[in-house]
């Protein structure tokens, strides 16, 4: 299968990629396992109280079973939509973002497709650029997002760094197993 179309960004096919877990990948809960061996021995615990008593660590007990509960079999925190728009060959696409907020300068968003089922749907390969026309004297901007694959199928990782706030266009291409396609999302970023 030949390289997807693009809007001139960045492209990731799942084909090429390095799919593991990277600390982009963590929940805040969990990242403290993900920067080194040493994160997961735990620390000493005092169990013994000024009088010599033993003491049940229940802190202790409580954080360990939080961290490990919120690591093990946790969702993929996805996010609140920003657009979501018909893709084609019967998918949606959603960009989306923790709060919901295309924002000027970095942001961190998820680039979903599902099935009219809701289901997500992995399209092999997908890339997404931020367009803004120019306007007066102000050149034509692209602002490329760096894609990763994330342990779901049909969810990517989307990093972007977005030049000014205002009228931008999502310029989403992908091609695959589930058609080739591109659409593009008008929004707005603050």
């Amino acid at each position: 299968m030949g390289e997807p179309s693009t809007f001139g960004s960045s492209t990731i096919s799942r084909s090429e990629k390095n799919h593991h877990l990277s600390a982009s990948h963590a929940t805040t809960a969990n990242m403290a396992f993900l920067e080194g061996p040493d994160a997961l021995v735990p620390a000493p615990v005092n169990t013994r109280g000024e009088d010599g008593d033993m003491r049940t660590p229940f802190g202790f007990l409580l954080a360990v079973t939080l961290l490990f509960g919120s690591s093990c079999g946790s969702e993929l925190p996805i996010g609140k939509p920003i657009k979501t728009g018909d893709a084609g060959n019967g998918l949606t696409v959603s960009l989306n973002s923790r709060d919901g907020v295309l924002r000027d300068g970095e942001n961190r968003l998820y680039l979903i497709f599902r099935d009219s089922n809701g289901k997500f749907v992995d399209v092999d390969s997908a890339s997404l650029n931020f367009h803004m026309p120019a306007m007066g004297t102000m050149p034509v901007m692209n602002d490329a997002a760096t894609l990763t694959t994330t342990r779901k199928s049909g969810v990517y990782d989307a990093k972007v760094k977005l030049q000014m706030g205002g009228e931008w266009l999502a310029q989403i291409a992908y091609e695959g197993r589930a058609g080739k396609g591109k659409v593009t999302l008008p929004m707005s970023a603050q």
